[in-house]
């Protein structure tokens, strides 16, 4: 999911119907209204890992003119 945009991300995980949450990269605690506006910075589990059954991926997002911490 890194690089792709916060919308891109979401629609792939629950296409795969997986659970999933963002948070702001920064710390700055800012809501990810309008998804498609923020870009996704790093996940865990981290990409080719596994997720085990009922657990979810964790996505740390940025605005899309932000860079990544």
């Amino acid at each position: 999911m890194v690089g792709k945009n916060l919308q891109a991300a979401q629609d792939e995980a629950r296409a795969a119907s997986l659970s999933f949450r963002s948070s702001d990269a920064l710390g700055q605690h800012r809501i990810q209204v309008a998804a498609q506006d923020w870009k996704v910075c790093s996940q865990i589990p981290a990409a080719g890992m596994r997720l085990a059954t009922g657990g979810r991926l964790v996505l740390s997002t940025v605005k899309v003119e932000e860079s990544c911490p």
